[in-house]
């Protein structure tokens, strides 16, 4: 299953490892940043690739926030 909002897809969901995102436009360079479901920030860092390793992140429910946009993943 993924997740999409303008043309942005975010997948696996849930993920183990790693967050894979689609997008018609690049997002290479741009801030990303992962918050837990209390709005606390866990990851912040630029887009280096397709992909973003969520393997340090604890299981639960999170928010991918880029490009002025929320996604909603599950790290199993």
């Amino acid at each position: 299953e993924s997740t999409k909002v303008n043309n942005v897809s975010i997948y696996p969901n849930p993920a183990s490892e790693v967050i894979n995102i689609q997008s018609d436009k690049s997002l290479l360079g741009k801030a990303y940043e992962i918050v837990d479901m209390t709005g606390k920030s866990i990851i912040r860092n630029k887009v280096s690739d397709k992909e973003i390793n969520v393997s340090s992140l604890t299981t639960g429910n999170y928010i991918l926030k880029i490009d002025n946009e929320s996604y909603k993943f599950i790290k199993k």
